[in-house]
């Protein structure tokens, strides 16, 4: 036998069976190569043992069955044209035997459902049949049919294969030829495609064989085939190309990743169903008992017509009233396993939806609804909600406008309270309006707001808490033993009897006034010392005292609370030889005739004294020589005495009070009368030194300006028309306000001077006030923050601190009456009021 091939080559054999394979001698003698014996053998015996195989058992096909399956799938993905040209010969063949059958079962079918009516028409159709020899039931159809979609198939693109078929129910099975028909139609595209000059992206859109039609609708991964007899019309030709663009956009990553396997196609049968689809032109006139037979599925179709539309009606008008009814939110709503679902979102205050089910009655059974709770943010349910959790009394009103939430009437503090803390966590609600709100026990309120703001503002009581329970008021806080007894303060309120709790922690201030108080009652000082506490704490003692009490001061000053130094500098000491000397020279002055001491004492570290002195009595500078004190030591001032010459008198005056330049003296029978303008100092001294003149009753100073009275007025208008306006919402104050600050500090510090030459109290209401941005206890608090913050500011700036009383405004009155026409009402930020405590002259 001969091995070679038509080249003349010997095939390669594998080398098992060279290996394998044991040498023989031929018949000739010659002795072939291993291999060559081994490929006879098998070919003698592998016709048989497939022959066998295919009679005896199917293990063979089993085993070859995966293999071949795995070549034909990598071969359609590799390239699918050789294998639909090789099949291309059965195609034609196969294509119209399958046409046939579905015609002669489609007839069959027909003539079965009209073989026993007998109508005129029907009985002159078989007349016709009868003349020509075809079937009645295609004489029927003939003349009755407009068209009708008998198949749809659904074609992957790129390969060929069929992903699903459907077919109408007069149609035989052809589940044996329908991947031979998908096979077919990619086999005649590309036909059409090779054997034509056509365009690249030209595509086969219809096929047609008499009156059968094959419909095309290309998309980029699939095709859409319907098998169509008579004249489709366009609305079906649109049915067929939006199902193709349906299933190209729903299942895109299926049509992507195709692997061979068609299952996840099977959910677009509904798809393709829907195409199928028929006409006719007319319907026969048929005797009383085909009328009877056929009018019954009428009749039961249009029941069941009615019935559908009747359900479909309620059930639109269910959606409808569910989708008017606020807090009801339709998510998703159809039908499934011929029963209506509907899925949303309720907010537990809305309406029903069953209750709303109830009046469609029809539909009440076959209606499945899924509900998910959700807190709806319309303004008529946020309301509800916060009436349900503020549970306001009958006295109140509440109304929602805008995410504000605002509450008008009479309530008690703790409703208020309450209403204030809850309100802005409740959904939907962004702000809290309680300015129309009015407490019922607003007198009580009254007085104690009134009763605080006296505690507070009064030095030495520092308050730390304040908190109200049921009717009872409890106040904490910090006293020094010389402050103001708050029991006094309170017991000015009947308002308040029996209802305020108070507890005082003892401390010391440490404020100037009230070391100054300690100080006085701790070292007792007699009348010749003054004691002074500067800004800085400091202990200033001058005059002078015994020496044992001197002493005494010098161990028990330290100890006191506040003080922080001791300036003993003008203190003397009684006992020393100076003041022997000085005392001594008192005594000779009293003893002296002519000479009346009205005053004396020790200021600046020089003895004083003013007394009267007659023009021919003793010379009182001649007695220091004879006590040892020098003419510096001691400032005197000697007026005449009241029997001196009366026309002396005006004269006496000018070269005894010593006037500045700008007061004119005037004598107005024995009463001095005083123009102009002069320092506060030197009224005060003329108006004690003109008594004592001689001739002079009283010094009229009604007609006098007090410079330094009139700076205080000045600086006092100065720092009360000051406004600082802070940034929105904040204490800070706003930008370029540094220079405002600073301007008033100034003016502060010169008012304080003024004040410490007028022996005046002065003290400075901080006033803070917040703007419209924002309501109720909000803005207080706002107005409480910028005042104390405002406060600290000043007093790291130098102001005494105890100069300052910290001060709210909440309304548009209170503000105007601090800030006057300035028009504070409009801004916002801190004003200023001056309190002075002006002493008596007389």
């Amino acid at each position: 036998m001969d091995n070679s091939t038509d080249n003349g080559t010997a095939p390669e054999t594998p080398p098992e069976a060279t290996s394998a394979a044991p040498a023989s001698d031929s018949g000739g003698g010659k002795k072939e190569a291993p291999s060559a014996v081994f490929c006879e053998k098998v070919r003698n015996i592998l016709p048989d043992a497939v022959a066998g195989s295919l009679t005896d058992d199917d293990r063979l096909a089993n085993a070859l069955y995966p293999t071949v399956e795995r070549s034909l799938t990598r071969s359609v993905k590799k390239d699918s044209r050789p294998l639909v040209d090789a099949m291309f010969p059965i195609l034609g063949p196969m294509i119209r035997r399958n046409i046939a059958e579905t015609m002669r079962g489609m007839v069959q079918s027909l003539n079965r459902a009209l073989e026993y009516t007998f109508s005129v028409r029907g009985l002159k159709w078989r007349w016709e049949a009868f003349i020509s020899g075809k079937p009645f039931a295609e004489v029927v159809m003939l003349h009755s049919l407009v068209y009708r979609v008998e198949q749809v198939f659904l074609i992957h693109k790129e390969t060929g294969l069929l992903l699903l078929h459907v077919a109408a129910d007069h149609i035989a099975d052809q589940s044996s030829k329908e991947n031979m028909v998908s096979a077919m139609l990619t086999a005649i595209q590309d036909f059409v495609s090779d054997s034509f000059d056509t365009e690249a992206n030209s595509q086969l859109s219809s096929i047609q064989m008499g009156d059968l039609n094959v419909w095309l609708e290309q998309g980029p991964d699939v095709v859409v085939a319907g098998v169509v007899r008579g004249d489709l019309p366009v609305t079906v030709q649109t049915q067929l190309r939006e199902t193709t663009e349906r299933v190209q956009s729903e299942m895109q990553d299926a049509l992507t990743n195709f692997n061979g396997d068609v299952t996840p196609f099977e959910r677009r049968r509904f798809d393709l169903e829907s195409c199928l689809k028929e006409q006719f032109n007319e319907r026969m006139r048929l005797i009383p008992l085909t009328w009877v037979i056929l009018i019954a599925p009428v009749l039961g179709f249009l029941w069941w017509a009615g019935l559908s539309t009747t359900e479909n009606w309620q059930w639109n008008k269910y959606l409808r009233a569910v989708r008017s009814e606020p807090g009801l939110i339709v998510i998703e709503e159809g039908q499934r396993d011929g029963d209506f679902y509907i899925i949303g979102m309720r907010d537990p205050l809305a309406a029903d939806p069953g209750a709303l089910l109830k009046k469609q009655p029809i539909i009440a059974h076959q209606v499945e609804g899924q509900w998910i709770p959700y807190q709806s943010l319309q303004e008529d349910f946020v309301l509800k909600r916060a009436i349900a959790r503020l549970t306001p009394p009958d006295s109140v009103t509440l109304r929602l406008k805008q995410g504000c939430l605002s509450a008008a009437g009479t309530a008690s503090d703790e409703w208020i309270a309450a209403f204030e803390r809850a309100a802005l966590n409740l959904p939907g609600v962004s702000a809290a309006d309680t300015s129309k709100l009015k407490h019922a026990d607003a007198p009580t309120i009254a007085a104690w707001n009134d009763c605080l703001r006296r505690l507070r503002t009064s030095p030495g009581i520092f308050v730390t808490r304040v908190e109200k329970e049921g009717l009872t008021f409890k106040l904490e806080g910090l006293r020094d033993p010389s402050a103001l007894d708050p029991s006094v303060v309170i017991a000015d309120y009947p308002e308040l009897k029996g209802r305020v709790e108070m507890h005082w922690t003892a401390y010391y201030a440490v404020v100037p006034g009230f070391i100054l108080k300690r100080a006085e009652a701790i070292l007792t000082p007699p009348e010749s010392v003054t004691l002074e506490v500067s800004q800085d704490n400091e202990l200033r003692i001058a005059g002078h005292a015994s020496r044992s009490w001197i002493e005494r001061t010098r161990i028990v000053a330290p100890t006191i609370a506040g003080v922080g130094s001791i300036d003993e500098t003008e203190l003397h000491d009684m006992d020393g030889p100076r003041y022997k000397e000085w005392n001594r020279y008192l005594t000779l002055l009293d003893e002296a005739a002519g000479l009346d001491v009205i005053e004396s004492g020790e200021r600046n570290g020089r003895f004083h004294l003013i007394g009267f002195q007659d023009p021919i009595g003793l010379d009182p500078y001649s007695i220091l020589e004879t006590v040892g004190l020098n003419r510096g030591d001691v400032q005197a001032k000697w007026l005449p005495s009241p029997e001196s010459s009366k026309r002396f008198l005006l004269a006496h005056a000018q070269r005894v009070l010593a006037p500045p330049p700008s007061v004119t003296l005037q004598r107005m029978e024995d009463e001095l009368v005083a123009t102009g303008s002069a320092p506060h100092s030197w009224i005060r001294d003329a108006m004690i030194i003109a008594r004592c003149l001689p001739g002079i009753t009283a010094l009229d100073a009604s007609l006098l300006v007090d410079e330094d009275e009139q700076a205080q007025e000045q600086l006092r208008y100065k720092i009360e028309r000051t406004l600082i306006v802070c940034r929105l919402g904040t204490a800070i104050p706003a930008t370029g306000q540094e220079s405002v600050i600073e301007e008033l500090v100034s003016a502060i510090n010169a008012l304080h001077a003024t004040a410490l030459k007028l022996d005046t109290d002065v003290t400075i209401a901080v006033t803070g006030e917040s703007d419209g941005s924002t309501t109720g206890g909000v803005r207080l608090a706002l107005a409480k923050r910028r005042a104390a913050a405002f406060t600290d500011a000043l007093v790291n700036r130098g102001v005494p601190a105890r100069l300052l009383v910290q001060e709210t405004s909440t309304t548009k009155e209170k503000a105007e009456g601090v800030a006057g026409a300035v028009g504070f009402s409009r801004k916002r930020g801190i004003a200023f009021r001056v309190r002075t405590v002006r002493p008596s002259t007389e």
